[in-house]
């Protein structure tokens, strides 16, 4: 149980905020591209200068993301080590059962 417990922390606190840095970012690529399409559109140069202000610094926030993810996937390893067991082979002596 504490491996998923780590795992839906590590999905909280690292994995979506990356996702929506990459949403930022695709939402850019897209209002960029419109802007070029359509050049006569001062309010599509607007949105994609907004949104690339919003974008700015984007590359540290993804590394600080990742470097955080990787830390809780090493923290999982850790929990999900197997469990060291020991056996112990007796010989049977009698007769069988019968069947």
């Amino acid at each position: 149980m504490a491996v998923a417990n780590t795992n839906k922390e590590r999905n909280d606190k690292a994995v979506r905020p990356l996702r929506g840095e990459w949403s930022k970012f695709q939402r850019y690529a897209r209002a960029k591209r419109s802007a070029e399409q359509n050049p006569e559109n001062e309010d599509l140069k607007k949105q994609a200068e907004s949104i690339a202000k919003a974008i700015e610094s984007m590359e540290e926030r993804v590394a600080a993301h990742n470097k955080l993810a990787q830390e809780y996937e090493d923290k999982i390893f850790e929990l999900n080590q197997p469990m060291a067991r020991k056996y112990e082979l007796k010989r049977v002596t009698g007769k069988p059962a019968a069947e």
